[in-house]
């Protein structure tokens, strides 16, 4: 039987809509509690796998042909709807960028997620929707006997080619000497994500609309994903389809509770599956597959695959982390030269949302971040000269923060801050620390 931790490295690997969903295994407490989250987990994956497939079957498909007809695609979408839809869209007559992944994920033998997916929608009919209050002996006993862990494990590995199309939404672009400069975060791990701007050579159609990038192009997510505030605090986050009724979309929250109803989004939904309230296929007013390329003529997948601009990031620089060498190395071959490919080390050993926690708390205090001697080098926008923390790897597989307080304080004699963080630890401590320091600072200069 394997336990919730084995989930960790999921945690950062996976698209948003995922991770979360896979951390809440992780910190689950009791048999019950476990046993309610795998589920949940299992449908969170079968929910965006599903609308993913569904975006990637209309992306390409022939203008004389119907849509998937789903009979179950209506009311209160269930788990077992998600995962019908998916197997629809693996065996539909015309290619699309994701139907050869799908079909051999869910090939009726010998298919992996396919067989595990019908497993936790059988686990799911049989347990009901209440499951926290269940039995502590007998959720411990499913638990033992079936692995729900297990077999979510190899629901994310095999599935793991779907998961590395980057989840992105564009927050803006403009045209600036013949080309264009887009600013878009990238929803990977947990962590809340951090803009990035990339120069392309053409652009993108929509703003603020979940997209998946993949090698054919970038395929609009809308109207399964929207990107609109949460209830809970106000930020923009995602939301996955939930419902379809009265005619209307109901979206819920992948972080909270929330839930947001659309109507304008119902006839965008018919380019999808055939439903009785979308009498006739409407052809939206957006492209379903945009091939959208970076600066240098390279497709926009080929640049985030490859790592960005110059040498990819290679296993080797994980090698050197299990070898107990140091973090980056010392050649050519094993160079970090960029922030993305700094993210992809952490990334890889499971750190991913705890760097991005603490660069995104840097950024809120006007900082400023660049790739220093294998590492990540933080300083204030309003005196670049000075470094005030730095960021690295250590041989061990550990995040290492030092913040340089004397700096921020103005107050030479004050010692360095030092934090090691490994996989699942929490960087709440050097989140505080980072807004304390630049609080007495701001309160100085007043």
């Amino acid at each position: 039987m394997h336990v919730t931790q084995d989930l960790l490295p999921w945690m950062e690997a996976t698209p948003q809509p995922v991770a979360l969903a896979t951390g809440r295994v992780v910190r689950a407490i009791g048999a019950p509690e476990k046993l309610d989250a795998c589920i949940k987990a299992a449908e969170v994956i079968a929910r965006f796998v599903s609308i993913a497939s569904l975006a990637s079957s209309a992306a390409t498909r022939p203008a004389n042909v119907e849509p998937p007809q789903l009979d179950y695609f209506t009311g209160n979408l269930s788990f077992g709807a998600f995962e019908s839809a998916v197997r629809a869209c693996a065996f539909v007559s015309w290619d699309h960028p994701l139907r050869e992944q799908l079909r051999s994920c869910f090939r009726k033998r010998h298919g992996v997620s396919g067989k595990r997916l019908h497993e936790f929608v059988e686990l799911r009919n049989l347990l009901g929707h209440a499951i926290a209050p269940a039995d502590e002996a007998h959720a411990r006993m499913l638990l033992e006997r079936d692995d729900p862990i297990g077999n979510l494990m190899e629901l994310l590995d095999d599935l793991k080619d779907i998961f590395a199309y980057p989840l992105l939404v564009l927050l803006s672009q403009e045209h600036r000497r013949g080309r264009f400069l887009g600013r878009f975060i990238f929803f990977s791990g947990e962590g809340e994500p951090i803009p990035r701007e990339i120069a392309l050579k053409n652009p993108v159609f929509e703003w603020e609309t979940p997209y998946l990038c993949t090698a054919e192009g970038l395929i609009p997510l809308h109207p399964g994903m929207l990107y609109k505030p949460r209830s809970s605090d106000g930020r923009l986050g995602l939301y996955l389809l939930d419902k379809i009724i009265n005619n209307s979309l109901c979206y819920k929250s992948i972080q909270d509770s929330g839930q947001i109803t659309r109507s304008d989004t119902v006839g965008s939904i018919g380019t999808w599956v055939k439903l009785a309230i979308v009498p006739s296929v409407i052809q939206p007013v957006y492209p379903l597959l945009e091939p959208i390329s970076y600066a240098d003529g390279r497709s926009l997948y080929t640049y985030l695959h490859e790592g960005g601009p110059g040498r990819s990031l290679t296993d080797a620089v994980i090698a050197a982390h299990s070898n107990g060498q140091d973090a980056v190395g010392n050649n050519s071959e094993q160079a970090i030269g960029t922030l993305h490919e700094f993210e992809d080390v952490v990334n890889r050993i499971a750190l991913g949302s705890v760097f991005r926690d603490i660069l995104y708390t840097f950024g809120e205090n006007n900082s400023l971040a660049e790739v220093h001697d294998g590492g990540i080098r933080i300083m204030t926008s309003f005196d670049p000269a000075k470094t005030v923390a730095t960021i690295e790897v250590t041989p061990a597989r550990k995040l290492r923060v030092t913040i340089f307080a004397g700096v921020l304080t103005s107050d030479p004699d004050q010692e360095a801050d030092s934090y090691e963080l490994g996989p699942g630890e929490s960087a709440d401590e050097v989140v505080d620390r980072i807004d304390a320091l630049f609080g007495q600072m701001n309160q100085g200069t007043e």
